[in-house]
């Protein structure tokens, strides 16, 4: 429970507007869901506002990577540091300092009321200062086999049910999410609010999902992820195909970090499966023009951006039915056990050979898709960092 202070209540009775610390130390790392939220909640938070100020924290030895919205603007500053991340990170799990609303009074001036940390990561808060967190899944949680030894350790030493403990207020990003937490690590459900995502703007332009494309390739992004069930698509793609001749014009699209290097595993070679290292932007919609399909059939999701990006892009969705997936594309995707490859394999036949239901399911999921926006993400964002202080 935080310490409200004499400035606090001075400062809201005078009606000045709160002074809100952002973690951005996620715009540090390579494209991901929680990179992308991360930007877009704050570049949506920044342009609505009229009366917060924030400051946005960074820190990177070799300096954080410039951000796609000013450094400065009328209600936001930033404090970029250059400490050795391994040096802060070690003394933040073993001393729980330095606090980071600390760090910011030191290096900028200002002390802020509250802290808005939009992912989990190394952590510590002043009793005095609020903290918002966003949970996006517990994944880590639930499937930790599925995990790198060395993303095990980072999850264990980061101590995700302690960040969830200490936080005055908690950001789910699904209603699954939500009660997961609650069930999971026993977390009153009133500190917990749902705060739906959405795509970027490029995926919504129309140009982009028209027919004048060739249709051939089925995509699966963050293939290098065990719990995105790549293994498990490349066995239903290869049954397909054995068992329709329709199939055999299509391609499977396997993208992730250090997919390229997986391809020279002879288990892994077959005629119609290609390897891609992680695409820029705009390699991104090209592939999406060139899809017939986007597969979706994790293990276990928090929300899910790419169904939101095959939607707007009019790209059919086959996905596993469970966690997220349901509650956030409805009634656009068609459904699947992702444990059972047969299953999976006649989810490809029906909608690569059968023209009515692939229509029918990509215009409920843009239908879908269409009620999400980052601006109502920041609108709900807000009013949390409101309801808290």
């Amino acid at each position: 429970m935080f310490v409200l202070t004499a400035e606090f209540f001075i400062k809201r009775i005078s009606g000045v507007g709160m002074r809100i610390g952002i973690d951005v130390r996620a715009l540090q790392w390579q494209a991901g869901g929680v990179q992308e939220y991360t930007r877009h909640v704050v570049r949506a938070l920044l342009a609505s506002e009229k009366r917060h100020q924030y400051v946005l924290f960074g820190n990177a030895w070799r300096g954080t990577p410039p951000l796609d919205f000013p450094a400065k603007g009328p209600f936001h500053k930033t404090c970029y540091l250059r400490n050795p991340n391994k040096l802060l990170h070690a003394s933040l799990v073993m001393f729980d300092r330095p606090r980071i609303d600390n760090l910011i009074h030191h290096h900028t001036g200002v002390r802020v009321d509250l802290m808005f940390y939009p992912n989990i990561h190394f952590i510590a808060n002043s009793p005095n200062c609020a903290s918002v967190v966003t949970m996006h899944d517990l994944s880590y949680h639930h499937c930790p086999d599925l995990y790198s030894r060395k993303s095990r350790f980072w999850h264990r030493i980061v101590r995700p049910r302690t960040i969830t403990a200490r936080a005055t207020h908690i950001i789910a990003v699904s209603n699954a999410t939500r009660n997961d937490l609650i069930a999971s690590y026993g977390i009153d459900g009133s500190t917990i609010t749902v705060t739906p995502l959405d795509c970027a703007e490029e995926f919504k332009d129309r140009r982009h999902g028209g027919p004048h494309r060739v249709r051939d390739v089925i995509l699966l992004f963050g293939a290098d992820h065990l719990r995105k069930n790549a293994e498990g698509l490349r066995e239903a793609f290869l049954t397909a195909r054995a068992r329709s001749t329709t199939l055999q014009k299509y391609t499977l699209v396997l993208i992730g970090r250090g997919m390229t290097r997986a391809r020279s595993h002879a288990a892994l070679r077959h005629e119609g499966i290609v390897h891609r290292e992680l695409v820029s932007r705009h390699e991104r919609i090209d592939l999406y023009q060139r899809a017939a399909l986007i597969a979706f059939p994790s293990f276990m999701e928090g929300f899910g951006i790419p169904l939101l990006e095959a939607a707007h892009m009019r790209v059919p969705i086959v996905c596993a039915n469970h966690s997220s997936i349901g509650e956030v594309i409805g009634m656009g995707a068609y459904y699947v056990n992702p444990y059972n490859t047969r299953e999976l394999a006649k989810a490809l036949i029906d909608i690569l050979t059968d023209t009515a239901l692939a229509t029918s399911l990509t215009n409920d999921a843009y239908a879908a898709a269409s009620s999400y926006s980052w601006d109502r993400t920041a609108s709900i964002t807000r009013s949390v960092f409101e309801k808290v202080l």
